[in-house]
């Protein structure tokens, strides 16, 4: 065999070995990418049905979650993290305004004592839910990094809350 013919022959290996390659790692890529489409979809859908954090493994953070562990540079999940982060935020206004309308009615006489508690254990929830994403998925801001801060001295105070009003119940 002459030297041309064997160069060809080793380009024609190189180039067979070279795309069993490529057409191995595209077939993995395509995978992940059908994986990843597959989970963007579904956390997309409960983003919209605001299941944000629960029920546990079939909720959107968690979804977005397992998109960036396929792909740790997916901006869309995480950008829909934050999302999740800036609506458990909003949720927690709302939850807020119902403990002080619940204090404001205790002060007026009315027993709702167990509303309190109940009220209580929903912020509790979302504060932790809050913090859970501070931790993992932490925004590069100082503006984010105080209400972190301040999200876990609320838990705090929230959670004596709550047991506070528990022991009243029992007297």
């Amino acid at each position: 065999m002459g030297v041309f013919a064997k160069y060809i022959t080793c380009a024609l290996v190189f180039v067979i070995a070279f795309t069993v390659s490529d057409i191995n790692s595209l077939n993995v890529e395509t995978a992940e990418n059908g994986q990843t489409d597959k989970l963007l979809r579904h956390a997309d859908m409960c983003f919209r049905q605001k299941r944000y954090t629960a029920p546990e493994e079939a909720n959107a953070y968690d979804l977005y979650k397992k998109v960036l562990e396929l792909d740790p540079s997916h901006t869309d999940a995480l950008k829909r993290i934050y999302e999740i982060f800036d609506a458990l935020l909003n949720r927690l206004s709302g939850e807020v305004q119902i403990y002080a309308g619940l204090i404001k009615a205790e002060t007026e006489g009315r027993n709702v004592k167990m509303d309190i508690v109940n009220s209580l254990t929903d912020m509790i929830a979302t504060l932790g839910d809050c913090g859970k994403i501070c931790r993992e998925y932490p925004r590069q801001d100082s503006e984010t990094a105080r209400m972190c801060e301040m999200l876990k001295d609320n838990t705090a105070k929230y959670t004596k809350m709550r047991s506070f009003y528990q022991q009243k119940l029992y007297k």
